[in-house]
């Protein structure tokens, strides 16, 4: 079965307490000023104003990438200022109140769809004895349904540590992630059920001595000892099992441990 396009997450973490913070204190500020400055009797317009600006941030920065979802609430903010003052609308008044509110629904929306987006990640696919194998070619992800092992072989054999540095596989509630340079150094991660966070493993190299290396992953670039690495070789032995039977080889090193999962910077 060929290959499909995958929707990439629009993002790669949810909200700060910082930003929590800016949500929460912005549209208040922002209506405290504007009634002060203008008269209580206007606070019903501000909070009217300040609503509209949290709804429209919120399914903006939601439903839309966030470069449009940016582009977006610049034009509809501008466009109707200019728009407002040509008109001379009463409503104009109500704009940097809107646009406070606006940014506490772009905090909100981008964080409501980081939510949506990792726990569909998250998902274990249960009850699914094909194997599954989704990876990435720079920007662009895919995945391939009913996927063979030597689908998942070619897949692990072309990460160039640059634009491919990441393929998965998952079988039922199992999943083993291969990644970095499968010219250099790999890390390779196994969880049988990824419903339990502490059960996460690596593929092992005792014994390997010397300098630590670099590993690039998706976005990010890991120091890894190098007993925490491995190459080609083992981690095509680690896939051909996997695709099989769902599970390691034991014929491999594997070092679980509850800190692995610290150690792998991808969705679970």
């Amino acid at each position: 079965m060929g290959p499909d396009a995958l929707r990439k997450p629009y993002y790669s973490k949810g909200a700060s307490p910082l930003s929590w913070a800016v949500a929460v204190i912005a549209p208040i500020v922002a209506i405290a000023v504007s009634a002060a400055s203008v008269g209580a009797s206007v606070l019903p317009f501000l909070v009217v104003s300040c609503v509209a600006g949290i709804v429209f941030g919120t399914l903006v920065f939601y439903y839309l990438s966030p470069n449009w979802a940016k582009v977006a609430l610049a034009v509809v903010f501008f466009g109707g200022m200019a728009a407002l003052s040509l008109s001379g609308s009463r409503w104009l008044g109500g704009m940097p109140v809107g646009l406070s509110g606006s940014i506490t629904g772009a905090i909100l929306g981008a964080h409501l769809r980081y939510f949506t987006d990792h726990r569909h990640a998250r998902r274990p696919n249960r009850g699914a004895a094909s194997l599954l194998v989704q990876w990435s070619n720079g920007r662009k992800e895919y995945e391939e349904r009913e996927a063979t092992a030597e689908s998942l072989e070619e897949k692990i054999s072309s990460l160039d540590g640059k634009t491919a540095t990441i393929v998965s596989a998952l079988r039922g509630p199992a999943r083993m992630d291969f990644c970095g340079d499968a010219r250099g150094a790999m890390v390779v991660f196994y969880n049988p059920d990824t419903t339990d966070e502490g059960h996460w493993s690596f593929l092992a190299s005792p014994g390997a001595v010397g300098p630590s290396l670099d590993v690039v992953i998706g976005d990010l670039k890991g120091s890894y000892a190098r007993r925490e690495t491995t190459t080609l070789e083992p981690a095509l032995v680690a896939a051909r099992r996997f695709a099989s039977a769902g599970d390691a080889d034991s014929s491999l090193s594997w070092k679980t441990s509850p800190n692995v999962l610290d150690r792998r910077p991808l969705p679970m």
